[in-house]
This record gives structure tokens, sequence and C-alpha cells, in this order.
């Protein structure tokens, strides 16, 4: 099982990244082969709340191969092509990052992205 975090960005609006990034651990949760879950409880920054999903990240393990793979990558490019504002930070356990704009986006690259992240060959 290969974790990565991802975080909903929306521009400046940080409302806008919240609810964005609640939506989509809902939409995670409901993927087959993929679990989605809340990173470890970390101090908030000043002014945050304490929740680290309202926080914007969510940790995402892939525990199944290529059709996870898809379904993540498909739920992902739906946030990435509600808004040319959207952004999506992918971060690994080992600290690698990559950052994918919505005005960049293709499910093709999103997906040869994430397969070395997630260390999945397709099947």
């Amino acid at each position: 099982m290969a974790e990565i975090t991802v975080r909903l960005l929306a521009g400046d609006d940080e409302e806008r990244s919240l609810s964005l990034s609640r939506e989509f651990s809902s939409d995670v949760a409901r993927l087959s082969g993929v679990v989605s879950r809340a990173p470890p409880a970390a101090a908030p920054e000043p002014g945050k709340k304490g929740d680290p999903v309202t926080m914007g990240a969510i940790i995402i393990a892939a525990i199944s191969g290529g059709g996870a793979l898809t379904a993540l990558v498909g739920t992902i490019g739906s946030y990435l092509a509600r808004d040319r504002r959207t952004e999506v930070e992918i971060q690994t356990a080992d600290g690698r990052k990559v950052r994918i704009s919505s005005q960049a986006f293709k499910r093709e690259e999103l997906e040869e992205t994430l397969r070395p992240l997630l260390d999945l060959t397709k099947s």
C-alpha cells in the first residue's frame, strides 16, 4: 500500500480550498481500492482549525492496482476541471511534492505523475 497526501488549493481563497478538501475527502471515500483518512493530528497554526481535513490535507492510500489509480485520477481531474484557479498538491511519504494546476491539467499526465508516486503498475 502506497500513500500520498493531497491538498486542493483554490487560488488565494482559503475557505474555498477547505470546502474543496472536505468535498474531495468525501468523494475519495467512495472509491473502490482507495482509502482516504485524515493525517495524524498536528498542532494547528494560529488562526487555523485543528481538524486535519479542514486544514486541507487528505492522505490517500491506493490498495489495489490500476483500477484504483484510474478512479483517483478521474476524481482529481474532476476537481481540476471545475475552476481554472484550482491546483492540486500531491506529496509522498518521503517528502516529494508535485503541484498540478487546472490550467496545465492533462489526464494522461496526471496518471503518469501519480503512478510512480503510488508505485503502482498497470493492471
